[in-house]
């Protein structure tokens, strides 16, 4: 509404009307807005805070997983005494056992080899040939048994017709064709084909021209034969991942002396994990620890959860959680203290004497593995099955933070929830100060009014008493 000043445009007055409704709205609704902005913030504030809370406990979830998962924490070792006869690894599917063991090889795998008739640079197929290939394990649909090599092929378009036909009906079978140059005077050309090692894998190949090509024997197969800890082994690959539990063997040539592989638990990637573990709790109570505390000036996160239990109870209950007894399994380490995760006087997770984690590693690695991980492949966040020391603080950082009912959605509602408030009380507000800045213009408009009126009487009273006293 526009404040008319009657006053002023009749010149009844110099009091400047619309400045002091002005003055006299801000005076009421200051205080009142004072208060109001203040809710807000804070649950601004709050609410942004909380959103950084839950970055920091899905990044404890992820460093806790990394020391709770089984597969991870049983990461052996692997060496070779001479890695040019015999390397091993670990497989990653099994756990490698630890032990020492005295690898033999007397004979390695090979596939059988096919060579063709020899060949002029200048050779094509005089008539229509009929080659058959048998790939053991393989069955061929009726109607495609054969390889049909028509008139005129060269010798490169005999190997392409040979592998078009294996891509087609032995895809995956190991089975290849190629040809090779020899040098020889007149004939260099040879077609090879060789299939998987070993005796059992052994290939065929027949032509119903052989006067025209023929296949003959190359080179035998032969299946590995080798012994572990004197028990001799036969196998038809040199890549062998059945003999040791745990372990894939790749045999590269007879052993002239035993060879020695050796596993045993590393603790040199779980170390690593353990290190940030301990960091990202840190940084998650420390966050917790300012937003709980005191206001501090120009420090957004000091003092925005002050008053909030919730936020509290996620530092308390983390903090029980590491400091946990855990004995869902017999074993012998039940402390993560045991493993040189303590807390120091400042409430500060410390990982400072690593030896005695390493020590225990190597000594009982199992019982370190119940301690962290109750044996999960990974923690149960969904079931919330015990999941050892780590995968609980894994699961309760999941629940906390992620799930409906978690503490951090809860919290960020109840202060959605205040917001939704504060914008009730500044709608209500706003209402209150439309009504009373018409109230102020109408008694303002009211009172000029009359002060125009009372002037425009006294002009007249003056005017007739100056004509009586000329009288």
């Amino acid at each position: 509404m526009t404040t008319t000043n009657i006053i002023k445009s009749m010149g009844a007055a110099d009091i400047d009307t619309k400045e002091l409704t002005t003055n006299l709205v801000a005076a009421t609704k200051g205080p009142r807005q004072k208060l109001i902005d203040i809710e807000k913030t804070k649950a601004d504030v709050a609410i942004s805070n909380i959103a950084l809370l839950k970055n920091g406990l899905s990044s404890l979830q992820q460093a806790a997983t990394a020391i709770a998962s089984s597969s991870k924490l049983r990461a052996s070792q692997v060496t070779s005494s001479d890695s040019t006869v015999v390397r091993a690894s670990q497989l990653t599917t099994t756990i490698a056992k630890t032990g020492d063991y005295s690898l033999e090889v007397d004979a390695l795998a090979a596939p059988r080899r096919l060579k063709s008739t020899a060949m002029a640079s200048g050779f094509t197929t005089s008539q229509e040939m009929r080659l058959t290939l048998g790939i053991p394990g393989v069955t061929v649909a009726a109607g495609s048994e054969d390889i049909v090599v028509g008139i005129g092929k060269s010798p490169a378009q005999i190997v392409t017709a040979i592998n078009d036909w294996i891509s087609v009906n032995a895809a995956g079978s190991g089975v290849q064709a190629s040809l090779l140059n020899t040098g020889a005077a007149g004939a260099p050309l040879t077609i090879v084909v060789q299939g998987k090692s070993g005796v059992e894998n052994a290939i065929t190949l027949a032509s119903d021209k052989p006067a025209q090509l023929g296949f003959t024997e190359l080179t035998a197969p032969a299946d590995a034969v080798f012994k572990v800890n004197g028990l001799e082994i036969t196998r038809s690959s040199n890549i062998v991942t059945d003999a040791i539990e745990g372990l894939s063997l790749d045999l590269r040539s007879v052993t002239q002396n035993a060879v020695t592989v050796s596993t045993k638990p590393d603790p040199t990637a779980v170390l690593e994990n353990v290190r940030t573990f301990v960091a990202t709790y840190n940084a998650v109570s420390d966050f917790l620890r300012k937003a709980t505390g005191p206001k501090i000036k120009d420090d957004p996160v000091a003092g925005s959860l002050q008053n909030d239990s919730a936020a509290r109870s996620i530092s308390s209950r983390l903090r029980a959680a590491v400091m946990a007894e855990y004995n869902a399994q017999p074993s012998a380490v039940t402390r993560l203290s045991t493993l040189g995760i303590t807390f120091d006087r400042n409430g500060t997770l410390t990982f400072d004497d690593e030896s005695r984690f390493t020590a225990a590693f190597e000594e009982m690695p199992e019982d370190v593995i119940k301690l962290l991980s109750n044996g999960a492949p990974t923690p149960y966040v969904t079931s919330g099955l015990k999941s050892g020391v780590a995968g609980d603080i894994a699961v309760m950082s999941y629940q906390m933070a992620s799930t409906a009912r978690g503490t951090l959605p809860a919290m960020t509602k109840g202060y959605e929830d205040m917001l939704a408030r504060v914008e009730k009380k500044q709608t209500a507000l706003d209402r209150y100060v439309e009504r009373i800045t018409a109230n102020y213009e109408n008694q303002f408009t009211a009172l000029n009014s009359a002060l125009a009126a009372f002037k425009s009487t006294s002009a007249q009273l003056e005017k007739s008493l100056n004509l009586n006293n000329k009288d």
